[in-house]
């Protein structure tokens, strides 16, 4: 088997990691793109606002700003500091209706300030005239025609001011066919065609809700940059989000980062431990080891 082939940094968009090793070797640019849009979508609870918490954690590692458009209201900070959000520095926008929060993020974009704008989750996008009916009338207006007005502009501005914008979306598998029949709403290919990056979170098989962690399978059904129909797992920890630890150690191994006698891990002259719980542990309480692991398998799996 012929070795999986990645894309050099020169001839891709600066990128924010997923928080996720394993997806970002997927994505095989090493993250999100700046500049451009990217769409999670999946059934309920699959992990896609935990992706999205991921997201800014890291750019904040990079001295980011970003913003978090809560249109779910639905905004855990204990959550946000676990997965390793810095709350004080985030602007968290909480709209009214589809129309203000697609406003804010114009003009978020266009301050030119903010590395990520998270939009979790368009699905609770409700236009103003549907959320202003009077009494007893009933409106039936979707937020496609309303996006598809919007992501021209919005697409644009991102692009030039080199802001990673990320839409989560709650598609349930069990949708009729008759909403998937685009020739009736044309307007529902407007996310999928100005995405560059759509990323399609389920849960596996082997999922239990009541036994930690979470596996959840992503799957890349869009890239600009590269190949896409990739797979990966993630598995997710409860009250901590990705499970960053299990990956560096997985993939160190992989890369040789990691080196193991007996049963104890060192990485080079530092012992990491004896069992992989152990490791986690040691890894999880020593954030500048693991980065500095994180690295090494960066430089490995992103070379060239």
């Amino acid at each position: 088997m012929g070795q999986t082939a990645y894309y050099s940094s020169s001839l891709c968009p600066d990128v924010i990691s997923t928080g996720s090793l394993y997806l970002d070797q997927a994505l095989s640019i090493g993250g999100i793109p700046h500049g451009y849009l990217t769409e999670i979508s999946g059934d309920y609870s699959t992990g896609k606002t935990t992706l999205c918490l991921n997201i800014i954690a890291e750019a904040q590692r990079s001295d980011g700003v970003c913003a978090f458009v809560d249109s779910d209201r639905s905004f855990n900070y204990h959550y946000a500091v676990q997965c390793g959000v810095l709350p004080d520095q985030l602007f968290l926008v909480q709209p009214t209706c589809a129309e203000e929060a697609l406003e804010i993020v114009s003009l978020l974009a266009g301050t030119k300030a903010f590395a990520a704008i998270i939009i979790d989750s368009l699905t609770s996008l409700v236009p103003y005239a549907e959320q202003n009916a009077p009494a007893g009338m009933f409106i039936e207006e979707s937020i496609e025609p309303i996006l598809s007005k919007w992501l021209p502009h919005l697409s644009a501005t991102i692009r030039q001011n080199q802001t990673a914008l990320v839409l989560t979306n709650a598609v349930s598998s069990g949708m009729s066919r008759v909403y998937h029949r685009l020739e009736d709403n044309l307007d529902r290919l407007a996310l999928p065609l100005s995405a560059a990056i759509r990323l399609k979170l389920s849960r596996t098989l082997e999922t239990h809700t009541d036994q930690p962690p979470q596996r959840i399978q992503a799957q890349v059904i869009k890239n600009k940059f590269a190949p896409c129909s990739k797979t990966v797992d993630i598995d997710i920890i409860v009250n901590r989000g990705i499970n960053k630890t299990g990956e560096l150690i997985n993939l160190g191994e992989k890369f040789s980062v990691l080196t193991r006698h007996g049963l104890v891990y060192y990485f080079q002259a530092n012992r990491l431990g004896s069992q992989q719980e152990e490791v986690n542990s040691t890894l999880h309480f020593n954030p500048g080891l693991a980065h500095e692991i994180e690295q090494a398998i960066r430089q490995i799996m992103f070379a060239g």
